[in-house]
């Protein structure tokens, strides 16, 4: 959990020199007096260290840790920029990039086309996001049909070979879907980031490296 009760606004990732299976976090916030006339955020006195892996680790970092961390940016472009791959939103069908053809976990796709794939900045990975669950009627909300909550599911790929290397799935609850969707990105072309509150206080990293590493290990085996 990152600074919980604050309306968060942003993270902020930093690699730690020369340890690639660590991962530094921190995020912004939006403070009570924020303003629209005189904007600002605060970065929040929560600062972690993660050591991702089968068995993830979690610890606060040091300022000096913190501080020698290299800032690592955020991408979170759609797979198909011009939200014509979903158009008709067909549950049935596989997700198209380039040649190949990218399979879903979940019964369906996300309303909003443009957050079915998430394609790293290297276009070396491709998140495939899908869902399902409960509908809400919002009559002052247009489209009026919303999600109140449900199972997602991420299906994160070697795009090159059109392996699957992570299957992620779990609940989410008082939250669109989209919403959902919507603030995934890609984190220094490695890293996959799920977050798991509207207000970024619980996030899921997978390590796309190791979790390739590993299967490629299986394989010698």
């Amino acid at each position: 959990m990152l600074a919980p009760g604050l309306d968060s606004d942003t993270y902020d990732f930093r690699a730690v020199p020369d340890r690639p299976s660590q991962i530094l976090i921190g995020l912004h916030y939006l403070p009570d007096e924020f303003t629209t006339i005189r904007p600002h955020r605060a970065e929040s006195p929560d600062h972690y260290l993660v050591t991702v892996g089968v068995r993830p680790v979690v610890r606060r970092a040091s300022k000096e840790e913190w501080s020698k961390g290299t800032p690592l940016a955020g991408f979170a472009e759609p797979a198909d920029p011009e939200h014509k791959v979903l158009l008709h939103f067909d549950d049935n069908r596989p997700f198209p990039l380039g040649e190949k053809l990218f399979a879903k976990s979940g019964p369906r796709w996300p309303r909003d086309g443009a957050n079915a794939g998430r394609l790293s900045a290297n276009r070396e990975y491709l998140a495939i996001q899908s869902w399902d669950g409960n509908e809400m009627d919002c009559p002052y909300i247009q489209p009026c049909r919303s999600s109140g909550g449900g199972h997602y599911w991420e299906d994160l790929y070697d795009v090159k070979s059109g392996r699957r290397l992570v299957a992620v799935t779990g609940q989410f609850w008082a939250m669109l879907h989209d919403t959902l969707f919507t603030i995934t990105q890609w984190v220094g072309n490695r890293y996959f980031v799920q977050p798991l509150h509207q207000n970024l206080q619980a996030v899921l990293i997978c390590d796309m490296e190791a979790a390739k590493a590993e299967l490629e290990n299986k394989d010698r085996k």
